[in-house]
């Protein structure tokens, strides 16, 4: 009994010392995506903006204007979010990133499968909202999360 109540004890003095779980960084924290195409993608394409969309977060470091780079890491991969902007500016369907680095800039990078006909190889299509390599970056803050608006600016052909 009287063990028990010493680790009680101690475990009460580390969690009023600040002490924290050494499994979880101090540092890291996520980023809520939700989903928007802009209103000239909006009128460039034949079929609702209602679908699935598919896609990874990279460091922005290795994309470029052509995309990945050769080996490049996903930070967050096989993004898949049913999304409906038919009436809204922006997606209620959102994805929520695993733990990344304050001060780091990240990007997403995608496409929204406005067709249906995306799911198996998971690529665009003509007529498919895609993003650009230089408009989704953001960086996480230390509020915890960070909501981020990601925007579809060009449509596939």
């Amino acid at each position: 009994m009287r063990s028990v109540g010493g680790v009680a004890l101690l475990g009460l003095l580390a969690s009023a010392c600040g002490s924290e779980d050494p499994a979880v960084d101090p540092n890291a924290r996520t980023a809520v995506l939700r989903f928007a195409i802009t209103d000239d993608t909006r009128g460039r394409i034949t079929d609702p903006p209602n679908g699935q969309v598919y896609g990874s977060v990279y460091l922005k470091e290795d994309v470029s204007l052509t995309g990945p780079r050769t080996g490049a890491a996903e930070q967050a991969s096989d993004i898949n979010v049913a999304v409906d902007v038919r009436n809204a500016a922006t997606s209620e369907g959102s994805f929520r990133t695993p733990a990344f680095e304050l001060g780091t800039e990240y990007v997403f990078l995608g496409f929204f499968d406005v067709d249906g006909n995306g799911a198996t190889t998971r690529d665009p299509d003509a007529g498919d909202p895609v993003t650009l390599p230089i408009t989704n970056v953001f960086t996480v803050n230390d509020a915890g999360e960070t909501q981020v608006r990601v925007l579809f600016d060009l449509v596939f052909n």
